[in-house]
């Protein structure tokens, strides 16, 4: 392949595909070039009728791989590129909450603030069987 080669194929990964994947939707080919998302994760444990925040740090020795990561920034906060893989598990977060012990109930919610200030607040709860 010659420099000719080179150039349209680095302008279609460069520039199609991000292009093609954000007129299709946020997805991994769009936000790996995209902007940031501030996020901080609130934990609320219930110990019967009686509930107190807990730091999602708290949760650590119970998490494994990309998961641990975002908890270890969960309460402070944290910049990431995306949070689009914690969104829909948050019932799962809160399932691997209820092995704190004495919990009964765990309430999440998580906190996204984009580049441009919108705030999107997602939220999950789940009874702890004891």
């Amino acid at each position: 392949m010659g420099s000719r080669g080179h150039a349209i194929l680095g302008v279609i990964v460069c520039v199609v595909v991000p292009l093609g994947s954000w007129l299709s939707g946020p997805s991994p080919g769009y936000t790996m070039f995209a902007g940031y998302t501030d996020f901080r994760l609130e934990c609320r444990v219930w110990e019967g009728a009686e509930a107190r925040p807990i730091s999602p740090a708290a949760l650590l020795p119970y998490a494994s791989g990309y998961l641990k990561n975002l908890l270890a920034m969960g309460e402070a906060g944290g910049r990431v590129r995306s949070v689009d893989a914690l969104r829909p598990h948050l019932g799962d977060v809160a399932a691997l909450a209820c092995e704190v012990p004495r919990a009964t109930r765990i309430e999440l919610a998580l906190h996204e603030t984009d580049e441009t200030g919108h705030l999107r607040v997602t939220r999950a709860s789940r009874a702890c069987a004891r």
